[in-house]
């Protein structure tokens, strides 16, 4: 018997509704401010910058933004935490590598969002003493093996669903898109939405909702030491248990139909907070004319 995925997936809280991003006050103001201000101090001839931010919400000691050129003309981007000290972040970095010949305005604002936004919410997460959780634990075990399997399309993909559907990931996934809403400096629901279908966070929610793992050819055998590999993320206590092992085709069905069901719910959740994310900003762009 495959023991009940959703108990070890998710949170222990009853919702998603309670991490710090979706307070009733919708994204952080410290979040959409300093996005700007970061943004405002890029240059292209220059590749570090160190900021502090100190706000009633959040505290960073020398963020450093660095940037680096390079010839691919995808965007890469990361962010870590750096020390924890008399209620600050210390050190924390965000690290942003494109082709500085196609600077994209919207695009380096989406990340510096989304990078934020991730260090927001370890920042509060410290603040209020809570636990990492197993969804923390299991994004860095796929970010450590993922790489074995990039041959394989479906477990490819299914790492890359596993990722985004993650809490924190869902979080970052819909902030960063204030920026480009926003840009617009219009309060038409019409443009919004059309501008919401351009973006990277939309074509994340169309493959959670069109995702099923039928439509895969899938080597069983090494669906299997994928997820050996996977439920090692389990610590020593073994406090955490994401499923039994499988042994068989059946066996795996089952996980990947629980994991399909998942996909599909997270889908839901995150096209709700899209939509709330052009209510936020129709009520900014509002606010501002007015």
């Amino acid at each position: 018997m495959i023991i009940d995925y959703n108990k070890y997936l998710t949170y222990t809280c009853k919702s998603l509704e309670c991490l710090p991003l979706f307070e009733s006050k919708g994204i952080s103001n410290t979040i959409k401010i300093f996005t700007n201000i970061i943004y405002n101090k890029l240059q292209k001839n220059v590749n570090d910058y160190v900021i502090d931010i100190d706000e009633n919400d959040i505290k960073l000691k020398n963020l450093k933004i660095i940037l680096k050129d390079t010839e691919e003309l995808t965007y890469y981007s990361n962010c870590t935490f750096g020390d924890f000290k008399n209620n600050m972040l210390i050190d924390s970095e965000i690290f942003i590598k494109f082709n500085f010949n196609n600077w994209n305005e919207n695009e380096i604002k989406r990340i510096i969002t989304h990078e934020l936004i991730h260090i927001y919410e370890i920042y509060k997460r410290i603040m209020s003493k809570s636990k990492i959780g197993l969804q923390w634990k299991l994004i860095k075990r796929i970010q450590e093996i993922r790489n074995k399997y990039n041959a394989d399309d479906f477990i490819h993909d299914l790492c890359l669903l596993i990722y985004y559907t993650s809490d924190q990931e869902l979080n970052a996934i819909v902030a960063q898109v204030y920026p480009i809403l926003y840009s617009l400096d219009s309060y038409d629901k019409t443009i919004l939405y059309d501008e919401l279908l351009k973006t990277k966070s939309y074509e994340i929610l169309s493959i959670m909702k069109n995702f099923n793992y039928k439509n895969y050819k899938i080597d069983y055998s090494r669906l299997i030491d994928f997820f050996i590999e996977l439920n090692s993320v389990i610590d020593a206590n073994k406090i955490f248990i994401l499923f039994n092992i499988p042994k068989n085709i059946k066996d795996c069905d089952v996980i990947l139909n629980k994991y399909q069901k998942l996909f599909y719910k997270k889908y839901i959740y995150l096209e709700e907070k899209l939509n709330k994310i052009i209510e936020e900003v129709i009520i900014d762009v509002k606010t501002i004319i007015n």
